[in-house]
């Protein structure tokens, strides 16, 4: 009689998308002892990995209010962030728990915040980009032999060790932060026909291939002098359409907007006007390096008044168009349109422009001999690189020692020989900044307010968990290299969705539906 009913719940569960998930959290016990009631039971929504439809799904609250916690298996839990540390985990709340909930670290993936706090207004802003890919912004304070001395909004003053130090760009600016995410699939707006859709899986956004024209965007406020960059990656061959100033997500085509048209190796600027169609911007550029690889960080650096659109690959910049006609974009949203390619989107910042071209001199993966200095009038100069004090960079060059004004400085690449790049350690998590950019350290503790670890790029730092949109756990995990080589095998398809939420630490027991489903 148990085992039938057993099967009518199951049965129920698999019919119904609306079944509801349960967790007990029970403390362990013997199991032969009568009558123990100390026991907290969660109703919990479904985990989804996003949904996916056919028609255009606007969503209903654009600000997130609860935190998200992702586990390695894609299982989902809203909530809030109580703690973290390597000793006790995770432990979670919920407004129907009594008490914290706690998960081990081995099997968390993800920590999503819904409270972010905005960069403050100020001085110059510069970026500092690590051996590692780690890249973080602050006000030069100094180089010496040993360390570069950054002034954080987020941290106080960090002392990055100078072989950790990839490269510096000293001069960006303060910039207005209009979006960075994605940070879940209600915030965008999708349309399409047949395939399967978008969904939103491990921080990114993702379209499993199928029918063409899958498309999805969203209104970003674009100012008149915008840039835009994203990760993308694809399986097989890259085919996708990105849209900008674009007011219509429905018939994009047919109104008026940009389209960067991305299809293999050959990349297209097209202009779309309402009742005109798509016709292209000047001359297409040839990139065969997308033929080798499967993805790319893309940007776009629009001056509305001048008409201009140019393209960087990689960092660096391939194209840059300018458009004899009227501007045509009437919109301030940002799009992705999937050409039946399976695609990934993640990473994506938009941000005001200054205006500057910051050309990259020797384009991704070339390795300096020697110090690299880029300065605001296009120059270049190759030495060695003494010291930053007093707002003036000391460069040593084979023919005179110069005295170089910060502000005229754009960018400072270190030579290939005089770099490292820092050992992997127990407990290492990413933490992705509101305003773009990265963090790698070592987790010692995790609260609603701070974030506290240690890096050989720094040492230990307090670092104020606003400042921080998302934190990836495991990065090292032989899921996350495969991820990185994107591997498609587990993108969901439309309707599917999980049964269970493991890694309750302390003998915790999983209820499905009642029934017990982990013990």
């Amino acid at each position: 009689m148990k085992r039938f009913l057993l099967a009518i719940v199951f049965v129920a569960a698999a019919v119904s998308s609306q079944a509801e998930l349960t967790i007990q959290v029970t403390p362990p016990v013997n199991p032969a002892a009568p009558g123990n009631a100390n026991t907290t039971t969660i109703a919990v929504p479904l985990p989804t990995r996003g949904a996916s439809s056919n028609s255009t799904t606007v969503a209903a609250v654009p600000v997130k209010t609860e935190d998200v916690l992702k586990f390695k298996n894609a299982d989902t839990l809203h909530g809030t962030l109580v703690s973290a540390n390597p000793d006790e985990g995770v432990r979670w709340s919920r407004e129907d728990a009594k008490g914290a909930i706690a998960f081990t670290l081995a099997n968390v993936s993800e920590v999503q915040f819904a409270s972010v706090v905005t960069p403050r207004a100020g001085g110059p802003r510069a970026v500092a980009r690590l051996t590692n890919g780690d890249s973080l912004a602050g006000e030069v304070v100094g180089l010496t032999k040993d360390a570069l001395k950054l002034q954080t909004w987020y941290a106080g003053e960090l002392n990055i060790k100078r072989p950790m130090l990839a490269s510096l760009e000293p001069g960006l600016g303060t910039v207005s932060v209009l979006y960075s995410g994605p940070n879940a699939l209600t915030e965008w707006q999708q349309k399409g026909s047949g395939g399967r859709g978008w969904t939103f899986k491990k921080g990114s956004l993702v379209c499993a291939g199928g029918s063409g024209g899958m498309t999805i965007g969203r209104d970003v406020k674009l100012p008149d002098m915008a840039s835009i960059e994203c990760d993308v990656s694809w399986m097989g061959y890259v085919n996708f359409y990105m849209l900008f100033y674009a007011e219509n997500f429905e018939n994009y085509y047919n109104s008026d907007c940009y389209a960067l048209q991305i299809s293999s190796g050959t990349i297209y600027l097209q202009r779309c006007q309402r009742n005109s169609g798509m016709n292209n911007v000047d001359q297409y550029v040839q990139v065969e390096s997308l033929q080798r690889k499967n993805k790319a960080r893309i940007g776009l650096k629009i001056n509305k008044q001048k008409k201009t659109v140019a393209l960087f690959i990689d960092g660096a910049m391939v194209k840059q168009w300018t458009d004899r006609a009227d501007f045509t974009g009437k919109g301030t949203g940002i799009g992705f349109v999937t050409q039946g390619q399976p695609t990934r989107v993640n990473n994506i910042v938009v941000t005001e422009w200054d205006g500057k071209l910051d050309v990259d001199s020797g384009g991704p993966g070339k390795a300096a001999e020697e110090d690299l200095v880029r300065l605001i009038n296009g120059d270049k100069l190759s030495g060695k690189l003494d010291t930053i004090a007093n707002g003036q960079l000391n460069f040593v060059t084979s023919y005179a020692k110069l005295e170089i004004p910060l502000a005229r400085v754009v960018e400072i690449v270190m030579a290939a020989k005089t770099v490292e790049k820092p050992r992997r350690q127990a407990n290492d998590l990413r933490a992705y900044f509101v305003d773009g950019g990265r963090l790698t350290l070592s987790l010692d503790k995790l609260s609603p307010d701070a974030l506290n670890g240690g890096s050989e790029c720094f040492g230990k730092a307090n670092f104020q968990r606003g400042a921080f949109q998302r934190l990836q756990f495991n990065v090292y995990d032989e899921a996350k290299e495969s991820e990185d080589e994107d591997d498609w095998s587990d993108t969901p398809a439309p309707g599917v969705r999980r049964g269970m939420i493991r890694g309750a630490a302390g003998g915790g027991v999983i209820m499905l539906n009642g029934n017990v489903m982990v013990q």
